[in-house]
């Protein structure tokens, strides 16, 4: 059998889609850190980088491996409610960013006798409880905007405390 453009529908496409990730090195006296980037405008080159922190610091400054070119500038903390379902097992669940504080939770199973306790991302009722819960909870991060950065992935950035 012979295929042909003449005789043959023949395509071919080819897209390119962006990723969101972050490069990130840890050297930290931190219990946890986590990185998270988000690109802006039509290309790879500007975006924000979130830097959520624990414990928490205030003065924190971001350092780059990239060229001159590539600016970042801070921008604040932003604090942002999140609502998601987690399941406690033996007691203790874990949400997907560190926990500033909890606004509510709604029982969708037997609620824990003992009242529920949070560090960093995770929470526990100190008893050995099953359940599911929809927990809002608030989330800060410090926002970093970066400018002109034309090296793409090969940039790398780091969080220091300012002394």
């Amino acid at each position: 059998m012979d295929i042909t453009d003449n005789d043959d529908v023949l395509s071919y496409s080819e897209g390119y889609g962006k990723t969101d990730y972050i490069n990130q090195v840890r050297v930290t006296d931190a219990e946890s850190e986590q990185w998270s980037f988000t690109f802006e405008g039509n290309d790879d080159s500007g975006g924000k980088l979130f830097l959520y922190r624990i414990p928490w610091a205030q003065n924190v400054e971001v350092l780059h491996s990239g060229s001159n070119a590539v600016k970042v500038s801070y921008k604040g903390v932003t604090v942002r409610e999140i609502t998601q379902q987690v399941e406690f097992k033996d007691g203790a669940a874990s949400v997907s960013d560190p926990i500033f504080d909890i606004v509510k939770i709604k029982w969708l199973y037997t609620p824990p006798e003992n009242s529920v306790k949070f560090s960093g991302k995770n929470m526990v009722t100190h008893d050995d409880h099953y359940s599911l819960a929809e927990v809002t909870y608030t989330a800060r991060r410090h926002e970093f905007g970066v400018y002109n950065n034309k090296d793409g992935d090969k940039t790398q950035f780091l969080a220091r405390l300012k002394t």
